[in-house]
């Protein structure tokens, strides 16, 4: 069997035992040949193929990779022979070689029992998916509206009357609790919160914080941008680091919420500056103007509407007088989140 010439980087990615490895490289460049290499290695060191996992990205990958294992283990066993490879070859069918999807799946209809789930699973479509959760957020949002006060509180007052948006809201925090080790904890936290009024005002200072930094961020590379296009330009430069470094002052002199708050109310941001060009140039100043312009609306909007408009005290009222109904928003997720779960799996025998 010929063997493949390996750069020195594939033979290391190939070789490399008793740690992580991160192989990163553009299409066509052999990750797949360096991976099949890879487990071929640890089959030839007697490790069985059944005790391999290998995660692939789609279903189509996963099938690649079994066929490129395959042939060259049966190259390897042609070449070599071996009761070892023989044995391996025999294994190849139960190979842990599939999409995350996949590997679930089997987990679960091999412990099916234990896991209190129907033998007969599938993995559920993406059209499924999304026809189901319609349908659940929309059932549930009309029983709490036929009954619930609170509810009706919500979609009137922070929806407009319109229960797409409600529907929309209910899954859209769904897929954040979702997205979380602990989503049905944090989901609990958050009700008990929202139901007590509480303003998170540890949350909301790092949250303005963090903002900050990222628009003194974007000011900065955009003052670097600018100044590498021309020196003519440089007023538009000075003009946006002028407000990072105001930004920033005040970011490092207020460590609480309402000082910071109420000091980035008084942000110079000024109007921006007019500097005269050459025809020539005249691109590249509109590339500057756009660039400060966007960097600029970064204070503007992400910053001082979007988190410093309002003072501590009018958000402490606000978290009051939305403890009801967002308390309700919140109790119809957990709703959500359960009744989906049961319609996947107990309705459609899939998850």
């Amino acid at each position: 069997m010929a063997e493949i010439a390996w750069t020195e980087a594939q033979r290391r990615a190939i070789e490399a035992a008793g740690g992580d490895v991160a192989v990163s490289a553009g299409a066509g460049a052999g990750k797949t040949a360096v991976l099949t290499a890879r487990v071929l290695r640890h089959l030839k060191s007697g490790v069985p193929i059944d005790r391999l996992l290998v995660i692939t990205f789609t279903d189509s990958a996963a099938r690649e990779l079994k066929t490129r294992i395959a042939e060259d283990l049966r190259k390897s066993l042609a070449a070599e022979g071996g009761a070892d490879l023989r044995a391996q070859n025999l294994r190849l069918e139960r190979a842990w070689i599939s999409t995350i999807h996949a590997f679930c799946l089997r987990v679960l209809k091999e412990h099916s029992l234990a896991a209190g789930l129907p033998g007969r699973m599938r993995v559920q479509q993406r059209d499924e998916a999304e026809l189901l959760a319609e349908e659940t957020a929309r059932d549930i949002a009309g029983e709490l509206l036929a009954r619930d006060a609170r509810t009706r509180t919500f979609v009137n007052e922070y929806c407009d009357g319109g229960v797409g948006l409600y529907v929309a809201l209910v899954r859209r925090i769904a897929e954040l609790a979702d997205s979380m080790p602990e989503g049905d904890a944090w989901l609990e936290e958050q009700r008990a919160r929202t139901a007590a009024g509480e303003f998170p005002v540890e949350e909301f200072r790092a949250y303005l914080e963090a903002e900050v930094d990222r628009a003194v961020a974007q000011a900065r590379e955009t003052g670097r941008f600018v100044r590498g296009l021309t020196a003519k330009l440089a007023a538009y430069a000075v003009y946006i680091e002028e407000i990072a470094d105001a930004a920033e002052a005040l970011r490092a002199r207020h460590r609480d919420f309402e000082g910071l708050r109420a000091a980035l109310a008084d942000l110079p941001l000024g109007r921006l500056p007019a500097p005269r060009v050459e025809t020539e140039l005249e691109p590249d100043k509109e590339r500057a103007r756009r660039a400060v312009d966007a960097a600029r609306e970064a204070f503007k909007s992400d910053v001082l509407a979007k988190l410093a408009a309002q003072s501590e005290a009018q958000l402490r009222r606000g978290a009051q007088i939305v403890a009801a109904p967002g308390a309700a928003l919140l109790e119809a997720v957990a709703r959500f989140r359960i009744e989906f779960r049961r319609r996947g799996i107990g309705c459609n025998p899939c998850l």
